[in-house]
């Protein structure tokens, strides 16, 4: 996220994908720490430059949360739920979270940076202690670890569509999406 963000504030282009195999300095809302070991999980950030009022793009995150619920619902149907505002639940505990920053000039948002962290496979030795009751991954669903590369393929579908449809809608159905 961080390494996105300042590319973005560089100058990257719409678009631009940083993927992480693993992460010393993982992070959420309100600072809250991501264990990030390598090959447990998929993280990344997408730089989007949306060039549109503030509160046009305002429901960025629930539509973020939508997508990546939505692509997760696809390798365990009907076990994913949305929590407000951004986490993704595999059976009621935490498997992916959302993270979105952004920078507006004048009133309009000049980029964001959506980031993604999802728990493929349970970390050596599981999950810190602090978070081992309410934390899963997605091979809790699976059986096994999905493949980084097609999850992240997926996400990126629907995070694309939702992106669009933000844009091109406004607000209402990203929410409407989120809370169905």
């Amino acid at each position: 996220q961080d390494e996105a963000r300042r590319l973005a504030v560089e100058g990257a282009p719409h678009g631009l994908l940083v993927w992480a195999g693993g992460q010393t300095a993982g992070r959420g809302r309100m600072a809250r720490a991501w264990q990030s070991p390598a090959g447990a999980g998929l993280w990344f950030s997408v730089v989007v430059r949306p060039s549109v009022a503030a509160d046009r793009i305002g429901p960025l995150p629930l539509a973020a949360g939508a997508a990546v619920g939505s692509a997760l619902d696809a390798l365990a149907p009907g076990r994913i739920r949305l929590k407000w505002p951004n986490d993704v639940l595999l059976d009621g505990r935490k498997v992916a979270g959302i993270l979105v920053e952004g920078q507006a000039v004048d009133g309009n948002i000049e980029h964001a940076v959506v980031g993604v962290g999802v728990n493929l496979a349970r970390p050596p030795g599981g999950f810190e202690a602090e978070v081992s009751d309410s934390a899963s991954a997605m091979a809790d669903a699976t059986g096994q670890p999905p493949r980084a590369a097609r999850t992240l393929a997926a996400i990126l579908g629907f995070l694309e569509d939702a992106y669009d449809e933000l844009l091109a809608a406004g607000p209402a159905p990203a929410r409407a999406r989120w809370l169905a």
